[in-house]
């Protein structure tokens, strides 16, 4: 990508642009980003809806369930991890809409969550997948060693399917366990081993990962070191083509980096962020660069406030652009 300007500038003035007022987030005493972790990055529901933890909690609480153990599962164990969306859309099938990885803190909201379903579970990552029919959830875990899964009624009823057993851990979930089990839901019961057995297909290649989103990821820093990264296709209308975003927290705690790269942007959204970038805040710094049909901004600080700011406001710009 060709070498970006960076623009530091004076107080928000902030462009005319239409879509709702912008507010500020409430500032909250002490440890903001842990409490909220990467709540700056946008909520964009993509075709079919998003899939989540609470999903799959709420579906399996009915009159009986039991707590069984990864051990007595037998088959063969999911046995990989994923680093980002770079190396796991590789693990996931064709005709993804959404990928949605979040980083697990211990004793947060998420990682209770996880553990409500998967007792006993030490997760680092979580990666959602969207398609058409429903979702795939990825979690990475520590080890899959003391970890159990909840099911409906006493014994776990499942299929083999390539040496796996495609467990039914409720009427509209499939269940993969291992290092890094796996949940399919399904808008349709009707068809619910499907998303199963596609993700199966990837694990032991019989099929090709995702490359739904491999020429905007060409452009995406490969690292490690985030809190959040969305990638998805945008809906028909809307003035981009697909979108990538992640949020990281750098050097000690002590800096916070976003960056975002469109593909296919109408020349409207470029002029509109080159306007963001000329009335950025006092403390935080816009790089953008362009190359083909991309365009990649880096939003970074060293202060917190104003960086959920910037970005708070760069993610309403987002939905201004985006057909619902």
């Amino acid at each position: 990508m060709a070498n970006g300007n960076k623009k530091k500038g004076p107080a928000r003035k902030g462009p005319a642009r239409k879509g709702p007022a912008r507010k500020e987030p409430v500032k909250e005493p002490a440890n903001i980003w842990v409490k909220y972790g990467a709540m700056f990055c946008i909520i964009i529901m993509v075709g079919a809806a998003m899939v989540g933890i609470g999903y799959f909690v709420v579906d399996y609480i009915q009159s009986k369930t039991t707590e069984y153990p990864f051990s007595k599962v037998g088959g063969v164990h999911s046995d990989f991890t994923f680093t980002n969306a770079i190396d796991g859309s590789k693990y996931v099938p064709e005709d993804a809409l959404s990928i949605h990885i979040v980083v697990v803190k211990e004793g947060d909201v998420l990682s209770e969550g996880i553990q409500e379903f998967f007792p006993g579970a030490q997760a680092t990552k979580t990666m959602t997948v969207s398609y058409a029919s429903g979702g795939l959830e990825y979690y990475s875990l520590n080890s899959e060693e003391n970890v159990s899964m909840i099911i409906s009624g006493s014994k776990p009823k499942y299929e083999n399917y390539s040496g796996y057993h495609l467990i039914s851990s409720s009427p509209a979930h499939r269940a993969v366990v291992g290092k890094t089990p796996i949940i399919a839901t399904f808008f349709n019961p009707s068809i619910n081993s499907t998303l199963g057995k596609k993700a199966i297909d990837v694990l032991v290649g019989d099929a090709p990962g995702s490359s739904d989103f491999d020429e905007i990821l060409a452009y995406a820093d490969n690292v490690s070191n985030f809190e959040e990264i969305r990638v998805y296709t945008a809906n028909r209308g809307s003035n981009y083509s697909q979108h990538y975003q992640r949020s990281s927290l750098l050097n000690n705690n002590s800096s916070f980096q976003f960056e975002a790269i469109f593909s296919n942007p109408t020349d409207q959204m470029k002029e509109e962020i080159q306007e963001l970038a000329d009335n950025t805040q006092n403390d935080v710094t816009y790089t953008i660069s362009q190359d083909n049909n991309m365009i990649k901004i880096y939003i970074e600080s060293s202060e917190y406030y104003p960086f959920l700011i910037e970005t708070w406001n760069f993610n309403y710009f987002i939905g201004d652009h985006t057909a619902t």
